[in-house]
C-alpha cells in the first residue's frame, strides 16, 4: 500500500478484516489476494444492473475474487472475456462462447476454473478479439478520485497499455471496480503518469461515480522493469507497448 492510504490502510484492513471472504490459499492475508466481502452480491446487482455491463460484448476482467461474480454473470450471458494470466507470463487467457458450457460458468468463472477452460491468447493475435467495451478490476481500497490500491494494482497500467497499443479500447473506455463501503477512502490517492484509475465504483450500498482521470497513452519503462523482474518477461512485453523513460 502506497501513497495517502498509508495512513488509512491499517483501518480500511481491520474493518475488511471483518467482512473479508477467506481465500482457499491465502486465508485472510489481505497484503496478498483481493478478497470477496459480506455484501458482494449486492454490490455486484447494481454493476449487472448497468446498462453498460448489459450490452458489453467483450469484457477484460481482473481474476481477484472480488471479481468472480461479475465473472460468473458475464459467462452465463454469453459474453467474452480477456482475463490475464499470473504475473503475464502466459499472456491473456480468453473465456466465453466455444470455450464454456453455459451450465458451467460458476466453475469457470473461479480463479481455478479460468485455469481450467480458458484459451490462451499470444500477445500478437490480442487484436483479433475485438474492441474491449468494459474493464473490470478489483482493488483493496479506492481512493475518492478512482485511484485502486492493493495487491497487483499497478498491474492494470502495463495491461490498459497492451490493450491501447493494440487498438482495443481508448479513454473512453470505462474501468469499474466493486468494493465493500469500507474499502472506500476519504481522500484522493497520488497518481502516477501512467495511473489508471476507476471512474465508476459499486459498494453494497451505493454507485461512486468518479470525474474520469486522463488516461495516460503512453507507461513508464520504470512501471514495467518494477513488476517485472526477470528481463525477458519485460522485453517480451515491451514488444507490445507504447513506452516512454
Amino acid at each position: 500500500m502506497t501513497g495517502v492510504l498509508d495512513a488509512e490502510w491499517s483501518i480500511i484492513r481491520h474493518d475488511l478484516g471483518k467482512v473479508a471472504r477467506p481465500d482457499s490459499r491465502f486465508h485472510l492475508d489481505l497484503e496478498s489476494f483481493i478478497p470477496a466481502f459480506d455484501g458482494i452480491a449486492a454490490a455486484s446487482a447494481r454493476a449487472i444492473a448497468h446498462p453498460v455491463f448489459e450490452t458489453a460484448k467483450l469484457i477484460f476482467v481482473t481474476p481477484d475474487n472480488s471479481m468472480q461474480p461479475l465473472r460468473r454473470e458475464a459467462l452465463a450471458r454469453g459474453k467474452t472475456l480477456l482475463v490475464p494470466s499470473y504475473g503475464l507470463h502466459r499472456g491473456f487467457l480468453r473465456l466465453g462462447p466455444g470455450t464454456v458450457p453455459p451450465d458451467l460458468a460458476l466453475y469457470a468463472s473461479w480463479g481455478d476454473g479460468i485455469q481450467y477452460f480458458a484459451e490462451p491468447v499470444a500477445l500478437d493475435r490480442l487484436a483479433e478479439a475485438g474492441q474491449i467495451d468494459l474493464v473490470l478490476a478489483g482493488a483493496a481500497a479506492v481512493a475518492s478520485n478512482g485511484r485502486r490500491f492493493g495487491m497487483g494494482h499497478r498491474y492494470l497500467d502495463v495491461e490498459w497499455n497492451i490493450f491501447a497499443t493494440a487498438g482495443m479500447l481508448d479513454a473512453t473506455t470505462p474501468v469499474w471496480t466493486v468494493v465493500h463501503d469500507c474499502q472506500v477512502a476519504d481522500g484522493p490517492g497520488p497518481l502516477e503518469a501512467d495511473s489508471i484509475c476507476a471512474d465508476c465504483v459499486f459498494t453494497p450500498t451505493r454507485q461512486l461515480s468518479v470525474e474520469p482521470a486522463p488516461r495516460p497513452v503512453r507507461v513508464r519503462r520504470s512501471t514495467l522493469d518494477a513488476l517485472f523482474a526477470e528481463p525477458g518477461t519485460a522485453a517480451s512485453l515491451a514488444a507490445h507497448l507504447t513506452l516512454v523513460a
